[in-house]
Order: C-alpha cells, then sequence, then structure tokens
C-alpha cells in the first residue's frame, strides 16, 4: 500500500512542479475616489413627466382592473362552471332514466296476418 500511494503522489508532484499555479494577487484596501474638482452638473430636465402608480396597487399596465371587478368576474366564471357541470349531470342521469324506462316499457307487438 505504501508503495501504490507514493507512486500516485510523485505525478502529482511533477505536475505542480510543471504547471506552477500563480500567487493570488494581494488585497488592497479599497479607498473613495478623490472628490472632483468641478461643481457638479446640475440636474437633467426629464423629456417627458412619468406618473407612478400609488404603492400597494397591482397597476402593471395602462388599465388595472378594481378588486371588485375580479370578483365578479370569478364568481360569474363559478356560476357558469356549475351550471355546466349540473347540465352535464342532469342529461346522464335523464338519459340512464330513458333507457330504465325502455327496458320495463310493455310493446304491443301486433301479430302479422
Amino acid at each position: 500500500m505504501g508503495v501504490g500511494s507514493a507512486s500516485v503522489a510523485a505525478p502529482s508532484v511533477s505536475i505542480a512542479k510543471d504547471y506552477p499555479v500563480p500567487a493570488p494577487p494581494a488585497v488592497t484596501v479599497l479607498t473613495p475616489p478623490p472628490p472632483a474638482a468641478s461643481a457638479p452638473a446640475p440636474p437633467a430636465v426629464p423629456s417627458q413627466r412619468v406618473l407612478v402608480p400609488p404603492r400597494g396597487t397591482l397597476a402593471a399596465g395602462k388599465w388595472e382592473a378594481k378588486p371588485a371587478t375580479i370578483w365578479i368576474v370569478v364568481a360569474l366564471g363559478a356560476l357558469v362552471l356549475l351550471g355546466w357541470a349540473l347540465f352535464r349531470v342532469r342529461r346522464v342521469v335523464n338519459e340512464r332514466k330513458r333507457r330504465l324506462e325502455a327496458l320495463t316499457r310493455v310493446r304491443n307487438v301486433s301479430s302479422p296476418s
């Protein structure tokens, strides 16, 4: 085992000698830049005015729906969905009733004469 580990360690040492890793640059202390000698520039005049929506709103675009409008649309959608489900259930129940009545109905079969 000692021989195997020594033979493995030997190539890595030669690779390290062939390709030395440069030392990391020294860390320098960042100092603030010296103050500018010229006067600060006057603020730029905006070319167009931007209206900022009030904080806490969801104004992502030009139009914004009020919460009441959103709730009304959700309620109408729920009513349409429930009506559709009720229609499908009633249709299945009526079809089942019709099949049961067809099985139990007595038909008058006239004999060919």
